[in-house]
């Protein structure tokens, strides 16, 4: 934050920081589903929804528990941060109380839009025509 602050960009800085946990979130819960998933090979491009119908039966909730797993990570990750952005021992001396109050209501702000991401992962994963059925 404080470099970005140097150079007038602090804007950048907060949006470019929810673009990678944003992209963390897409890249992390499609990684670990697909390793669990059946019948995909490397080189096919397969949309994350038709992934999740591809996890064996067997193996449905071993890969709910790591995809929630990663996904609680994630958040932990932004959570911390926040509370650092919160504390007493951040940037106090380099920020005016002016961009202190952007910072903390852009990651207030941003921890919804983050929840929502990773309700939207963990929603095509549990829906009754994901689950895989085994005659």
């Amino acid at each position: 934050t404080t470099a970005y602050l140097l150079l007038g960009k602090l804007q950048s800085a907060m949006d470019q920081l929810h673009m990678h946990f944003t992209s963390a979130i897409h890249s992390r819960t499609y990684e670990t589903v697909y390793r669990f998933a059946s019948n995909t090979s490397v080189d096919q491009k397969i949309k994350y929804e038709d992934l999740c119908r591809t996890v064996p039966l067997e193996l449905y909730i071993p890969c709910l528990t790591s995809l929630l797993t990663t996904l609680w990570g994630i958040m932990g990750s932004y959570q911390k941060m926040l509370n650092y952005h919160y504390s007493d021992e951040c940037c106090a001396d380099q920020l005016s109380q002016f961009d202190k109050n952007y910072v903390q209501q852009k990651l207030q702000l941003g921890l919804t839009r983050i929840w929502m991401d990773v309700q939207h992962k963990v929603h095509p994963y549990r829906l009754p025509g994901s689950i895989p059925v085994q005659f």
